[in-house]
């Protein structure tokens, strides 16, 4: 509820503790008036609205400033760190695919160069299908040095 400073006082409590003895408002139809005691006014002058709860204890009523709750991720940096984090995963994706594309490429090529040699050297004439066969033999033997499993594509 919201309450208006009607009055307010600065006390020391018997232990040494200051609080705050207030009147207050109520800003509602009624506009009841209700002493309480506070120690959370510090900031708070006669004519301030603020929005609490008062609490009655035995034969005293105190008064708890509503505090906005602080929500954990809530602002202009809230989603960064899980960007960052993201954008890492992507980066290091991308990395391996980059790897992958010039290991294929380089061994698709090697195999290429070593079927070329290999035909020039044959004295009868090759058929599409061995030279084929003979181009994956390459493939697999280049790959066999890398640590990583092979697809089997085709380059033709």
């Amino acid at each position: 509820m919201k309450y208006s400073i009607l009055e307010i006082e600065k006390k020391s409590g018997k232990s040494g503790n200051s609080y705050f003895s207030a009147l207050f408002k109520t800003q509602d139809e009624e506009g009841a008036e209700i002493k309480a005691t506070s120690f959370d006014l510090d900031n708070v002058k006669i004519g301030d609205v603020i929005e609490g709860d008062i609490i009655k204890n035995g034969n005293f009523n105190n008064f708890k400033i509503k505090k906005e709750e602080v929500k954990k991720g809530v602002g202009a940096f809230s989603g960064v760190k899980v960007a960052q984090e993201r954008k890492q995963e992507m980066i290091e994706k991308s990395q391996d695919r980059k790897d992958d594309s010039i290991r294929n490429s380089s061994t698709f090529r090697d195999a290429t160069i070593l079927t070329q040699v290999w035909a020039s050297k044959q004295t009868a004439f090759l058929t599409t299908e061995e030279i084929e066969k003979k181009w994956i033999e390459f493939r697999n033997w280049l790959f066999s040095h890398y640590e990583v499993e092979i697809t089997d594509t085709k380059p033709f």
